[in-house]
């Protein structure tokens, strides 16, 4: 290839159309690979599900005959508060995992009252209204619950808030943590917008998936597609981390996951942040050409089978700027084994690596 033809094809590249998000959107779709969604993806509920003996995305259970808390470091099996129960209880660990811890369930319950459609946060397990009747009945729940004048009360509902999944418990419209958050949120800061704090507030979530509705269509492709692209490579992902990154987009009502304020989730933890650079990395490499990477003043050069990045921004003079850009595009193929590559003032910004190694993500 001349230096001329390299110019005319990358004067071509750049002139053409800008993708439009539809056509952003199409890519995705046709990069997901169906299996691996339906390993991990909860269409109905649009939960990340993956199984918790899932090698690279699973969250496993602690060894706790009823305790749902997931496992996060791998040489223990026991949550982090079972841990330290454990450690002053004084049992082997046989003994300890064979009792139940009697945690709290983050999982929804509903009335006990035989078709009763209202959910229930109470030891008697009875909506809020067939508590109140029953308070003075002089039965046992049970015993109320099978009453034949007890009748089933109407339900009010799906919870408002648009992330969950939840029956609201009373006509309000929330369930019962969506009420108490948002009288938090009232709380701190007494002109709250309701209608948005809806669209924005986080699920209620158990400890092994990650609630992925109320995000933006193209942002609910993009993460699986991420998640798929990392896992392929090997690479661990902990929900954990996943999850405030999911918070953060949730919140900011990102279109993509490229719009992810990253300050935020510096604010949160470490491990998402890293996390969360990669997904967006990830994504975008896979789906840019590399005519369109060319069309850039920093090219990412792992979409051009390398690595690192070549930057032309040193490159004041547009006319001198593009010649660089067509000398690069002619010489890139002729160097398969580089990943060194310079700006245009001729510094160093990455660094080699032998043939045929791949280029390295951070994690």
């Amino acid at each position: 290839m001349t230096a001329g033809t390299a110019a005319r094809q990358l004067a071509l590249a750049r002139s053409e159309p800008e993708r439009r998000g539809s056509d952003r959107l199409e890519r995705v779709r046709a990069l997901l690979r169906p299996e691996f969604l339906a390993e991990v993806w909860d269409i109905e509920g649009e939960v990340f599900a993956p199984p918790r003996e899932h090698p690279l995305l699973g969250l496993r259970k602690c060894a706790v005959v009823d305790c749902e808390a997931g496992v996060r470091t791998p040489n223990t099996d026991l949550c982090k508060l079972c841990i330290e129960k454990y450690k002053v209880s004084g049992l082997t660990m046989d003994q300890f995992t064979a009792i139940p811890a009697n945690k709290i369930s983050k999982g929804e319950q509903f009335c006990r009252v035989p078709g009763c459609p209202r959910p229930s946060h109470l030891r008697a397990r009875l909506c809020h209204s067939h508590y109140s009747a029953w308070r003075n009945s002089g039965l046992s729940p049970e015993e109320f619950a099978a009453s034949p004048s007890v009748k089933p009360l109407p339900s009010f509902g799906e919870c408002r808030a648009l992330s969950c999944s939840r029956s609201a418990c009373r006509a309000g419209g929330l369930c019962y943590p969506h009420v108490a958050r948002w009288q938090a949120a009232v709380k701190q800061d007494p002109g709250t917008d309701f209608q948005r704090w809806l669209r924005i507030v986080d699920p209620v979530n158990a400890d092994q998936f990650v609630v992925f509705k109320g995000l933006a269509g193209q942002v609910q492709l993009e993460l699986p597609l991420g998640l798929q692209l990392r896992n392929d490579a090997g690479i661990r992902t902990l929900v954990t981390a996943l999850r405030p990154v999911v918070a953060i987009l949730r919140r900011t009502e990102a279109a993509t996951i490229a719009d992810l304020d990253e300050s935020l989730i510096k604010q949160t933890r470490h491990d998402a942040s890293v996390l969360a650079r990669h997904l967006i990395g990830a994504v975008q490499r896979a789906i840019t050409t590399p005519a369109e990477e060319q069309r850039k003043d920093i090219w990412d050069l792992r979409v051009l089978g390398l690595g690192g990045w070549l930057r032309f921004t040193a490159i004041t003079q547009g006319w001198l700027g593009e010649a660089a850009k067509a000398w690069a595009a002619e010489e890139i193929p002729r160097h398969p084994g580089t990943a060194g590559c310079r700006d245009g003032q001729g510094h160093r910004r990455v660094h080699r690596r032998p043939v045929g190694q791949p280029a390295t993500h951070p994690r």
